[in-house]
C-alpha cells in the first residue's frame, strides 16, 4: 500500500506542478497584455497633450493665418506666403520636440499645412481620424511604419502615434475651425 500512495502522491504533485506552470504562464501573458495596453494609453494621452499644447500655441500665434488658409483654394495653397510663415512658426516650436509631422486640416478635410509640403492641398475627409476630429472628438491611431520620411531624413521600423485634435475658435464647445 505505501508504494501505491507514493505513486498517487507523485501523480498529484506532477499535475499540481503543471497547473502551477500553466497558471504562471497565463498570469504572465495577462500581465504583458495589460501592461502593453497601459503603455499605449499613456502614449496616446501624451501625444494628445503635446498636440493640444501645439494647437494652443499655434492658435494664439497664427489663428487668423490658419483661418485665412482655410478659405484659400486648395490648388493654390502651396504657393501662398502664409504657408511659409506658418511653417516657420511650427518648425520653431517642434525643433527640439519628438514630433515628426504636423498636419492642419480645414473643415472640408483639405490639408492647409503639413510639414511635408507635398501633402498641402490633399483632401482627407474620408479618413477616420479627420472625420472623428471634425465632430469634436479626439482620435488616436497607432500604426507600424517600415519606412517613414521626415523633413530631412528617412526613419525605419517605427510605431507612430497620430492624434487628430479639433481646434476651436474660442475653446471647447465653440466652432471648430481646423483639425
Amino acid at each position: 500500500k505505501p508504494a501505491g500512495r507514493f505513486r498517487l502522491t507523485r501523480s498529484f504533485a506532477t499535475v499540481a506542478a503543471l497547473v502551477m506552470v500553466a497558471a504562471a504562464l497565463l498570469l504572465s501573458a495577462f500581465h504583458w497584455y495589460w501592461s502593453l495596453g497601459e503603455l499605449v494609453k499613456m502614449g496616446e494621452q501624451n501625444n494628445v497633450n503635446v498636440a493640444r499644447v501645439l494647437s494652443n500655441v499655434l492658435w494664439s500665434r497664427s489663428g487668423p493665418l490658419m483661418e485665412t488658409l482655410a478659405s484659400v483654394d486648395r490648388e493654390t495653397l502651396k504657393d501662398r506666403p502664409e504657408v511659409a510663415q506658418l511653417r516657420a512658426d511650427i518648425m520653431s516650436f517642434i525643433a527640439d520636440a519628438p514630433i515628426y509631422r504636423v498636419k492642419i486640416f480645414d473643415k472640408d478635410g483639405d490639408i492647409i499645412f503639413s510639414t511635408d509640403p507635398n501633402q498641402i492641398g490633399w483632401n482627407v475627409k474620408d479618413r477616420p481620424g479627420f472625420a472623428t476630429a471634425i465632430t469634436g472628438v479626439v482620435r488616436n491611431e497607432l500604426a507600424r511604419k517600415n519606412t517613414f520620411s521626415l523633413t530631412e531624413s528617412v526613419t525605419v521600423d517605427r510605431d507612430l502615434m497620430s492624434s487628430y485634435i479639433p481646434i476651436y475658435r474660442n475653446g471647447p464647445g465653440s466652432e471648430i475651425i481646423v483639425a
